[in-house]
């Protein structure tokens, strides 16, 4: 009976110390048991420079964004491809079926703008049944274009190319760089980082078609000595949609300088410009700062010529590849540099200089 009762109480003793069991099992990292595995899934292929930041070989180099249908990935590559102006690729999740779907035409360098039928330096991908829609940088009439493609490489299509600009101050009617697009029904939605009625990028629309571009908004001009404004400048990331409105961000400008969360509400009957646009944030610091890192496109210092740094210094960023011809001493026919001077940069930044309109073919 002694014995019984001693089991017992040692068994309840045993039982107290379960909830402490449990509370130190919950501590232990979940996956701690399984041997994680990095895996790469393509390397790109080493390829020939050929002047003017145009790099061939046979797939693609500096890959950006992907996205993923089924076991699919659909990307783009911002150099590199038999034309030296980027390729769009597909590969299945496993690294096997690597596939150039499309390399973008050999641009040529004209007027200081990169031209060619289809784009050049691509930026970004959306997928929409057996389409694919994005946008390139550059290229197309010089100032970027939006594109449309079959998942097979198929039907390759320069839905709307942005309208090039030989004046200083470096303002047109749509904007300069697309950003990549969101799509809603048969609408697509981007933003232009730079150019549009103040020089300081745009908010846009176009069909899938290609019809119907709509510059939605124009990014106000901004203060030269503190480099502020109400709405921001210089949007150099995609949008989302909710409902009827579009939310992105603005990498300088708004109340500080350094920046804005915006929303801009779609009219939904023509006309279709909106003139609604609310800064939400002034941002925190959406800049990067002053990394000398620009061969992945993380923005640097920069000074643009003839102009007062703002406080802090920051400048627009500029993606990769940079332009390849410097600054120091070179001139544009009708006197201006084209490009500023970074200084101890290896590259220079883009600068709104001006362009003399006989430049124009």
């Amino acid at each position: 009976m002694k014995t019984r009762t001693k089991n017992m109480k040692t068994n309840i003793k045993n039982l107290s110390l379960l909830p402490a069991l449990i509370a130190m099992l919950n501590l232990i990292p979940a996956g701690r048991g399984a041997a994680q595995t990095f895996t790469t899934l393509h390397s790109f292929s080493a390829g020939v420079y050929t002047g003017y930041n145009n790099y061939t070989n046979s797939d693609g180099a500096y890959p950006g964004g992907f996205i993923l249908s089924g076991n699919i990935l659909y990307g783009t590559a911002g150099g590199g491809g038999s034309g030296g102006s980027g390729t769009l690729f597909a590969l299945n999740t496993n690294g096997t079926g690597f596939t150039i779907l499309h390399s973008f035409t050999e641009a040529v360098l004209s007027s200081y703008l990169y031209r060619n039928s289809d784009g050049f330096r691509p930026n970004g991908l959306i997928l929409s049944g057996n389409a694919l829609y994005g946008t390139a940088w550059e290229g197309g009439f010089g100032f970027g274009t939006v594109f449309a493609l079959n998942t097979d490489g198929t039907g390759v299509t320069n839905l709307y190319g942005f309208t090039p600009i030989y004046s200083y101050p470096q303002t047109n009617s749509d904007g300069f760089g697309p950003n990549g697009v969101i799509l809603s029904g048969n609408r697509l939605y981007g933003t232009a980082q730079f150019a549009g009625s103040s020089g300081n990028g745009t908010v846009f629309a176009v069909n899938t078609d290609g019809t119907g571009f709509t510059n939605l908004h124009s990014f106000t001009e901004l203060d030269q000595t503190y480099n502020t404004n109400s709405d921001g400048a210089y949007p150099q990331a995609g949008l989302i949609l909710s409902g009827n409105t579009l939310y992105g961000t603005a990498y300088q400008g708004g109340s500080s300088g350094n920046g804005t969360v915006f929303s801009l509400s779609l009219s939904l009957s023509p006309p279709e410009q909106i003139n609604n646009l609310i800064a939400l944030v002034p941002s925190l610091g959406f800049a990067v700062g002053d990394s000398e890192q620009s061969d992945r496109g993380t923005p640097r210092r920069c000074e643009r010529a003839g102009q007062r740094k703002p406080p802090g210094g920051l400048w627009q960023p500029r993606r990769f590849p940079q332009r390849s011809e410097r600054a120091n001493g070179q001139e544009a026919p009708g006197g201006a540099s084209r490009l500023a001077d970074c200084g101890s940069h290896a590259h220079p930044c883009r600068a709104r200089l001006p362009l003399n309109n006989s430049q124009v073919r």
